[in-house]
């Protein structure tokens, strides 16, 4: 794999991130989701400093990332009561052959 390092500029502050090839994607993907959510925050309120608007970003995906983390796990507990249900059905309607 090829490291590479590219440079992003987000409310004027330059990142650098090492990635490689297959990752180069994912952190232009990443960039993007921070600069817009950058964006959004200082249109609603340009009196607040770069330094803040990056913390109230970063605890904007934190809050994301803890609600997928929920639903990911009431989808979990959702898929294995039904595969408890459906192994239950299937139980019940094959027949039990006694030799």
């Amino acid at each position: 794999m090829n490291e590479t390092t590219k440079e992003y500029n987000v409310l004027g502050s330059r990142i650098k991130l090492n990635a490689g090839d297959d990752t180069n994607a994912n952190a232009d993907k990443i960039v993007d989701k921070v600069k817009a959510e950058a964006e959004k925050i200082k249109l609603a309120s340009p009196q607040l400093e770069d330094e803040k608007i990056f913390l109230l970003v970063a605890l904007r995906m934190a809050e994301e990332k803890l609600e997928l983390e929920k639903e990911f796990a009431s989808n979990i507990k959702h898929l294995e009561s039904s595969a408890a249900h459906a192994l239950n059905l299937i139980d019940e309607v094959t027949p039990t052959h006694f030799s």
